[in-house]
């Protein structure tokens, strides 16, 4: 008897931690950003949520890249989740004159008109890596909201080269999305970031 309830305990909590993995709920999701990307590093729809990370160097064709002083990206997840974390990865390519983001502004929205503020991050030179060529993955934690749509802000002074936009939550806690905009209606200028 004790075997059976021990068998039955571990399944019950195996099942339970499986269903409250954080999963990357973007991915494959689509999204819009609010500048043209440089036609020489192209975004073909998909390479921000794919779940692949390009190779180091900014010739790999698995980064996009602007030189959008204020570039906006914003992810549909389709439904409404509660949102764990969010990531961008991003490369720093010094000889090439890619640099890290100069700071970075987080907001989600269930209906994409009202905008709920997460956090802002400025960053100083010397608190970014000094390797020449390197990638970047800043995440927000704590994110502990529901959304259906996930904008991430990214200051840059020159080249901005991102690969991945993460959006981290538990798959389980789906919603049935509010009357809203979609995605292509969003109004960028309305989104509060804080600032």
């Amino acid at each position: 008897m004790r075997k059976l309830v021990a068998v039955l305990l571990i399944t019950f909590i195996a099942i339970f931690s499986v269903s409250a993995a954080s999963v990357n709920l973007a991915k494959g999701k689509e999204y819009i950003m609010k500048d043209n990307v440089d036609p020489s590093y192209p975004d073909d729809g998909i390479k921000l949520t794919d779940g692949q990370f390009a190779s180091i160097g900014y010739k790999s064709p698995g980064w996009v890249g602007t030189t959008s002083k204020q570039q906006v990206i914003i992810v549909d997840l389709k439904d409404v989740y509660q949102i764990d974390k969010v990531a961008g990865n991003f490369l720093k390519d010094f000889e090439a004159g890619v640099y890290l983001p100069n700071g970075l502004a987080l907001a989600v929205s269930e209906d994409g008109i009202k905008w709920t503020f997460i956090n802002q991050v400025a960053f100083k030179y010397r608190e970014l890596p000094q390797e020449k060529m390197i990638t970047f993955k800043y995440t927000f934690e704590n994110v502990n909201k529901k959304a259906r749509y996930v904008a991430l802000k990214a200051d840059s002074s020159i080249w901005l080269f991102m690969d991945e936009f993460e959006v981290w939550g538990d798959s389980s806690s789906m919603q049935k999305a509010p009357k809203g905009v979609y995605i292509d209606e969003i109004e960028f200028d309305l989104i509060d970031f804080g600032l």
